[in-house]
């Protein structure tokens, strides 16, 4: 979409018209991914080592190198989702300390770039309900709270005539305290969503304004308004179609993007590690399965719960993501954010302790030793590092 294009048109404002003016925020993206995607993973499972193990899946994993050094705006909105995601989990977690929009700042923050996500491709409307997920989670866990203290403060004990006017008092204190919380949070986010969306797209239109009115309109006589052309700007995200290879299979793990010609030339693939889908499918299986025993467990220690929610967020963000592959015109950065997912919930796997999960965590080890060894076999393809044409043929 036009609001992606913009950012990339940034790049080459602030470093000239080079590849690399092309490239810097698609790669800022990757990496900021990178770092979030640990904050996230660390956060999820109380543990540094899932956050590290994100880490190393995410930076051998072929997809995170390959998109994020080509001049694709794509990433950019795979990053706007990933810390949409992560400040709406940190209000499910923490909730609103108080009842001011400060507390309510980790809303705006998750509301506005989901809001950017969707502006990047409008395909990421469907994983940016991860986000709606967690705030409406939040909600019900801000109700729960504004219950507990409600029935706290009234099993005080009133004594005397000046102990019941206290009781009261505070009372309606917690009564009035998550009025304005539970009005504060729906507007910070829902407003957030649905106005940054309708703002940054229409701002995104202006600087490509003229340009628009020569590919979709006249320009000696437009008839099309500035609605119009903003809607053929964001049109065409649910196509069906691998837009970067569009003769290849849309379900493809490998799309070349670059074949040279002559005796001596580079290929660039953009290319999954084999390994990497292998680890995805074990984690994501076993991580599902972990997640039912989990949730049927009637007593529910620190430990359990900790493991239960990180499952069940990453499995629904994988899920919504992997969606998009079937319906979107660029299905590889479906692909992209399922993987994502999918890694954060592997490295769930390696944070529990349990001698039970002892040869789960190993055959993960031991997966991850591969993914390095595969991913230093595709490195030439990944960076379009060019060989002897004979080599080629001989693969």
């Amino acid at each position: 979409n036009l609001f992606g294009l913009d950012i990339l048109a940034l790049g080459t404002l602030i470093f000239g018209m080079s590849p690399f003016g092309l490239r810097f925020f698609p790669f800022l993206a990757a990496f900021g991914c990178l770092i979030v995607g640990y904050l996230l993973t660390k956060r999820l499972f109380r543990s540094d080592k899932a956050g590290f193990a994100f880490a190393l899946l995410f930076a051998l994993g072929g997809y995170s190198f390959c998109f994020g050094h080509l001049g694709t705006p794509l990433f950019i909105g795979v990053f706007f989702l990933l810390v949409s995601v992560y400040a709406a989990y940190s209000f499910y977690a923490n909730g609103m300390k108080n009842a001011d929009l400060k507390s309510a700042r980790s809303l705006f923050v998750a509301g506005i770039l989901a809001a950017a996500a969707i502006c990047v491709n409008t395909v990421f409307v469907v994983p940016a309900l991860t986000t709606v997920a967690l705030f409406a989670a939040g909600m019900v866990r801000q109700q729960k709270a504004k219950a507990f203290y409600l029935s706290k403060a009234e099993a005080e004990p009133a004594l005397g005539a000046e102990g019941a006017q206290t009781k009261e008092e505070t009372v309606s204190a917690v009564h009035a305290e998550y009025r304005y919380k539970n009005r504060i949070a729906p507007a910070a986010f829902v407003g957030t969503l649905l106005v940054g969306t309708f703002a940054i797209l229409l701002l995104s239109v202006l600087p490509a304004y003229f340009t628009l009115v020569k590919v979709f309109d006249n320009p000696a006589a437009p008839a099309l308004s500035l609605f119009a052309l903003l809607w053929k700007g964001i049109a065409g995200g649910f196509a069906g179609v691998n837009a970067v290879a569009s003769a290849q299979s849309v379900w493809s793990l490998t799309y070349t993007l670059f074949r040279g010609t002559g005796d001596f030339y580079a290929v660039t693939l953009a290319t999954a590690n084999v390994v990497s889908i292998v680890i995805a499918v074990f984690g994501l299986i076993f991580t599902l399965i972990r997640t039912i025993l989990l949730a049927r467990c009637k007593e529910k220690s620190r430990e359990i719960r900790i493991a239960l929610r990180g499952g069940a967020v990453s499995l629904i963000a994988f899920a919504l993501s992997f969606i998009c592959a079937f319906f979107s015109a660029q299905a590889f950065i479906a692909f992209v954010a399922a993987q994502i997912f999918s890694f954060i919930a592997v490295s769930g796997l390696l944070a529990d302790q349990g001698k039970s999960y002892r040869s789960v965590r190993a055959l993960i080890i031991s997966l991850i030793v591969l993914l390095a060894l595969y991913f230093v076999v595709t490195v030439p393809f990944l960076f379009s590092i060019p060989f002897p044409a004979a080599w080629f043929a001989a693969m």
